[in-house]
């Protein structure tokens, strides 16, 4: 993903935890697994500037609007996908 800001991309940091292997059917070629994926990007456009009044507390979280039709609203979230 290109930030609008900078032009250049986001790095995003993966992990991928095997919890376990399971059901390994050697005939038809096909096992189980369970994992933990865990994707994790800095997007500075989501970052807090600076408030006027230095009293100001940061509130500890934010509820974005989803629509569709503002763009602004419009947050970017890594594509994942397993095949």
């Amino acid at each position: 993903m290109v930030t609008k800001k900078t032009g250049g991309p986001v790095e995003v940091t993966v992990n991928i935890y095997l919890r376990s292997i399971s059901k390994i059917d050697d005939v038809n070629m096909e096992y189980s697994t369970q994992f933990t994926f865990r994707e994790e990007w800095k997007d500075p456009r989501l970052a807090y500037g600076r408030f006027a009044d230095e009293n100001t507390q940061v509130p500890k979280f934010v509820v974005l609007a989803t629509d569709v039709g503002d763009d602004r609203q419009q947050i970017w979230g890594a594509d994942s996908f397993f095949q």
